[in-house]
């Protein structure tokens, strides 16, 4: 946290996520700060960091409740077939 705090230079860090294997999130009161913060952390850690923006604004910090859970996660155009294969298909495949 104390990096994050460091590298924000003053601004708040609304919310921190640490996840499991690693997986965290940071939340902050600008895209600008979280840049600022993503640049920082690239250039002084071995960390992967990803910046990610939601199109609009949000009152309070937006943290999921796991980051391993992805079951609302919505993707336009994307369309889930069910059953697309057989079971006997499937194991030919993954043969």
């Amino acid at each position: 946290l104390s990096i994050l705090l460091d590298l924000a230079g003053g601004a708040e860090v609304l919310a921190l996520h640490v996840g499991d294997a690693g997986v965290s999130y940071a939340s902050f009161a600008t895209p600008e700060v979280a840049e600022q913060v993503r640049h920082g952390l690239l250039e002084s850690t071995p960390w992967v960091v990803r910046f990610a923006d939601r199109g609009e604004a949000v009152s309070g910090p937006v943290v999921p409740g796991s980051v391993t859970s992805t079951a609302s996660v919505e993707v336009p155009g994307l369309e889930i077939l069910h059953d697309f294969v057989t079971e006997e298909e499937a194991q030919i495949l993954l043969g």
